[in-house]
């Protein structure tokens, strides 16, 4: 509508054909998972993509690798000589599963925050790759920094990709 409350026929045509072309590409997505302008934008899609998953499965996860759990029980087997990863639950006194729980949490701990890394080395490079047309000179060390966050990010993906969905 125009400022006199009439519909404008030229504004009219081309919210819709906006709305075609938006629905065209969310119905790509939903049958794909990728639509064409994510094609011609692949870097940024892939890290919104990666840091909305990274981040959901963070909050949802109740699982922990169990190379944490060792790790954890291990720098603790001083304080709780008792403990042994393998001994079943039920074998545990009270005390004994308290203390269980709590190497379980710190473990819990350590992965949320191993996730929460990966993230971080992701948004990083999200937010530096915003800024890539200001730099052109490929000498500039933006450039090195960019590739440094990108470099830890997969590494760290790649260490832990197969224990992320156990």
């Amino acid at each position: 509508m125009n400022a006199s409350g009439k519909l404008d026929v030229r504004t009219f045509n081309q919210s819709w054909k906006k709305h075609i072309v938006n629905h065209k590409y969310a119905k790509e997505r939903a049958q794909k998972g990728y639509c064409f302008y994510d094609v011609l934008d692949i870097d940024a899609w892939f890290l919104r993509v990666m840091i909305d998953i990274l981040t959901a499965f963070r909050t949802m996860c109740n699982r922990i690798p169990n190379e944490l759990i060792l790790e954890e029980y291990a720098a603790n087997k001083h304080d709780y000589p008792h403990l042994n990863p393998d001994t079943p639950w039920h074998s545990f006194s009270q005390e004994a599963m308290s203390e269980q729980r709590l190497l379980d949490e710190r473990a819990h701990q350590r992965w949320k925050d191993v996730v929460t890394d990966v993230i971080t080395e992701f948004e990083t490079v999200e937010c530096l790759s915003g800024e890539i047309h200001n730099h052109t000179n490929d000498s500039d060390d933006f450039f090195a920094d960019l590739q440094q966050h990108l470099g830890i990010a997969f590494a760290l993906l790649q260490q832990w990709l197969f224990d992320l969905w156990l």
